[in-house]
């Protein structure tokens, strides 16, 4: 049986929860009393699965589909995705699908892969930045209503360096712009508190309904400034295997976008010389990171491990004799910065980064067909490895194989 123990994050609103492990969780009402009183809940090393996702997003309530423009998991329609090399970047502060009659109350939020450095999201309590409005700005505002609206690029972040085809970019365009705009009130009083929140966000507020332009923008503009000021938000680094929730009604978040992308290119050429006989040629770019525990930045480990890209290309003969053989020759060289490896007979298991690496190797495949029902297959392949440039950490490794 879990016993949660939070932790307070920030001066006003956030926590770190322990004491237990999601997975095991049969009651929600615990959680959901915590998520009420601090708005952002954090716990860590939670290791989830897309189905145990799914399945305590079924006991917080009834989940809501992923996302009304963009596409939800093909297994779990209620879950998203968020892959920053598929266009998952959003930097720009906003509280989730706020563009719907009704919103989503909460958000669950599961970390499968981190980058190694940034990648950071920021959350902020408009609950306490309503409540330390002067009583002349929340006598002004407490009346009044938004417009909210998703602009056909809001899923793509500042600036748009979207990571998607211009064929996804642009049939979610046109799905964007077939979503009616919807209203809500400035001053939100949430529905199990009774607390009010201002629920304004730049990702999808357009304009403050009844207002002129210049008044709206600057209304707005302030709101903002004041939704953001450092002593109303709390910064969370992520760990694979965290597990994030948050009120939507009381929060806004924004998703840092200081990280880039590890972009893995790859090119493939082939001449056919004849109809026996082709040569082709590869050239790639991938990347390593660790795993188990060499994910987790946990004791002794005290720093991130680097993810290693590796950077290869291959040039090669193909060929046929008859119907009876087929072969291939190949040659190819692979570097790799950072190299990953598994430290042997370590107890917790753990990796660690061997520097920059250099691998050098010939490749000889035959396939023959002897008789109809009888088949050889032979390979061989010569490699040199060897360390080019050493990890700092042990520099009397250079140019060992």
């Amino acid at each position: 049986m879990n016993s949660w123990t939070a932790t307070p994050l920030t001066g006003v609103f956030g926590a770190t929860v322990t004491g237990g492990r999601l997975i095991d969780v049969t009651d929600a009402s615990p959680i959901w009393e915590l998520l009420r009183q601090h708005l952002v809940l954090v716990f860590r090393g939670q290791e989830f699965t897309h189905a145990d996702h799914s399945r305590l997003a079924h006991l917080m309530g009834q989940p809501t589909p992923a996302h009304p423009v963009v596409p939800g998991h093909p297994d779990y329609p209620e879950m998203l995705i968020l892959d920053a090399q598929q266009g998952g970047k959003n930097a720009m502060w906003h509280t989730d699908v706020t563009f719907i009659e009704t919103p989503p109350a909460a958000s669950i939020l599961v970390a499968d892969t981190v980058p190694p450095f940034g990648g950071d999201t920021l959350w902020s309590d408009t609950r306490s930045a309503y409540e330390n409005l002067s009583p002349a700005i929340r006598n002004t505002i407490e009346e009044l209503v938004a417009v909210h609206r998703i602009s056909p690029l809001a899923y793509w972040g500042e600036p748009f360096d979207t990571a998607l085809s211009r064929d996804d970019a642009d049939y979610l365009f046109q799905l964007a712009l077939k979503q009616p705009p919807v209203a809500h009130p400035v001053v939100r009083i949430h529905p199990d508190t009774q607390r009010p929140s201002l629920f304004v966000n730049p990702g999808f507020t357009t304009h403050i309904a009844g207002l002129s332009r210049i008044e709206s923008e600057h209304i707005l503009r302030l709101l903002y400034a004041h939704m953001t000021q450092p002593e109303f938000t709390l910064r969370h680094q992520w760990q694979t295997g965290d597990v994030v929730m948050w009120d939507n009604r009381s929060t806004m978040h924004y998703a840092a976008n200081d990280y880039g992308n590890i972009r893995q290119p790859k090119l493939s050429v082939v001449y056919a010389a004849s109809p026996s006989h082709s040569v082709y040629a590869n050239w790639g770019r991938t990347f390593q990171i660790g795993v188990g525990a060499a994910s987790y930045l946990v004791p002794p480990r005290t720093t991130q491990l680097a993810p290693s890209i590796n950077e290869g290309w291959e040039l090669g003969w193909k060929f046929r004799v008859g119907d009876w053989l087929e072969g291939r020759l190949a040659s190819w060289t692979q570097i790799a910065s950072d190299e990953v490896y598994r430290r042997l007979n370590d107890p917790s298991n753990d990796s660690a980064n061997l520097g920059r690496t250099r691998r050098d190797g010939q490749d000889v495949q035959l396939n023959a067909r002897l008789q109809p029902r009888l088949s050889a297959w032979a390979s061989l392949t010569l490699q040199r490895a060897r360390i080019v440039d050493p990890d700092p950490a042990a520099p009397l490794t250079r140019g060992k194989e």
